[in-house]
């Protein structure tokens, strides 16, 4: 045997050794018996996941029949289904409880504290069935505690509270959170459809916190008496980047006018961040607000196509004192039919370069005007700058949105 064969026979046997533990074994689950083509091992989702080591796949028959259970993962795995695969809990009840507020949280899915490199993809994560009586526990879809991974083309749908409760700040499809004190969340949303959410869709909170969120559907209830919901917001201190999303119906019917709106609905909310934040390409409609950004600095808002914003604006920009909300840049961006500017900006140091706005009663406008503005496209408006004061039309003097994020 020739010096190289050897070396090669070694380097296999090596990567022999290696592979469990690299690539894992596929765990498959049915709760309605042996199915054709989905030979299973177990009959619960729990059952497997206990029984995996670190890469393992575990994979969900598409039964029939939803699977009656709460999902808890603590170990670095992939979770995924056979198309149509659904996890339905029957009641849902509290697991863990909010890192922040301690309040009771009942989660559909799980990932526990200090676990990372998990992977959801391709279920059905139904909360139609929880049976919550109060305005607790919170419902919530795909939990990531002070945890990281991935949701990936995964429904995670109805996630609200039954009749009379619908006015609680409860009900969230994905949420990243740390304790804001150390703890990291990285965690990337793709491609998700998020819907039935009673309060925002997909959310990522706290210092250490990072949620990339792309090319996900997030569809509100529509205009409600209930409550002022949110498509996606990072906030109180968390950071990452929301791109490629389509964001519609989130809209608070109290809401009327810039002089009485007690609190408003955002589509994409940043709110009290940290980083820099990028908002690219998204496709905002039916908001009380497309884009807010809320002390926010150095942030990228660009390419996003915005319609149809009710009260307030397409994009705005303001401080409430805990940070500057300066050095912004808003670019590229077409918004048309909002019903107060297209671009609202009340802190300084921002550039305003090549949006195009339409059909808005004043195209931008500068309370703070230590901003630059070029490029712009501006038509059909009363107004295509308003610097300074509000103008006499309006109602609004210097106060912004009333946005209301989730904690």
């Amino acid at each position: 045997m020739s010096m190289t064969t050897t070396k090669l026979t070694k380097t296999l046997l090596v990567l022999t050794a290696l592979a469990p533990g690299l690539f894992g074994a596929t765990r498959v689950v049915s709760n309605n018996g042996v199915l054709v083509g989905c030979p299973a091992q177990y009959t619960s989702i729990q059952a497997a996941i206990t029984a995996a080591a670190i890469n393992d796949t575990v994979y969900v028959c598409n039964t029939g029949v939803p699977f009656n259970e709460q999902v808890t993962i603590s170990k670095s795995i992939k979770l995924t289904g056979q198309t149509g695969a659904t996890i339905r809990p029957n009641p849902l009840v509290a697991n863990t409880a909010s890192l922040i507020s301690g309040n009771a949280i009942a989660a559909a899915v799980y990932v526990t504290p200090g676990t990372t490199g998990v992977t959801i993809s391709n279920l059905i994560v139904d909360g139609s069935q929880n049976q919550i009586s109060g305005c607790l526990p919170n419902p919530i879809g795909v939990y990531f505690q002070n945890a990281s991974g991935t949701v990936a083309y995964t429904a995670v749908i109805n996630f609200m509270l039954g009749s009379g409760l619908q006015g609680c700040q409860a009900g969230i499809g994905i949420f990243a959170q740390t304790d804001n004190a150390g703890g990291v969340a990285n965690v990337t949303a793709v491609g998700n459809s998020v819907r039935g959410f009673q309060k925002t869709g997909i959310v990522g909170n706290e210092t250490g916190t990072t949620l990339i969120a792309t090319t996900n559907i997030v569809t509100g209830w529509g205009l409600t008496p209930y409550i002022a919901q949110n498509g996606i917001q990072i906030g109180f201190g968390a950071t990452g980047t929301i791109t490629q999303n389509t964001v519609s119906n989130v809209a608070y019917s109290p809401c009327t006018d810039t002089a009485t709106c007690p609190g408003s609905s955002t589509g994409i909310l940043i709110y009290d961040p940290s980083g820099v934040i990028a908002t690219k390409s998204n496709n905002i409609s039916n908001t009380q607000g497309a884009v807010y950004y809320l002390s926010a600095t150095g942030g990228n808002i660009s390419s996003n196509t915005i319609s149809n914003t009710l009260v307030y604006d397409g994009i705005a920009i303001d401080t409430d004192g805990s940070g500057p909300g300066t050095g912004n840049t808003v670019t590229l961006n077409t918004i048309m039919n909002s019903s107060e500017s297209g671009l609202y900006v009340n802190t300084d140091g921002n550039s305003l370069t090549n949006n195009k706005i339409v059909d808005t009663p004043i195209g931008i406008w500068l309370v703070d005007t230590n901003n630059t503005q070029t490029g712009n496209k501006i038509y059909a408006a009363a107004v295509s700058v308003q610097q300074g004061a509000a103008p006499a039309a309006s109602a609004r003097g210097k106060a912004t949105m009333k946005p209301q994020p989730v904690r």
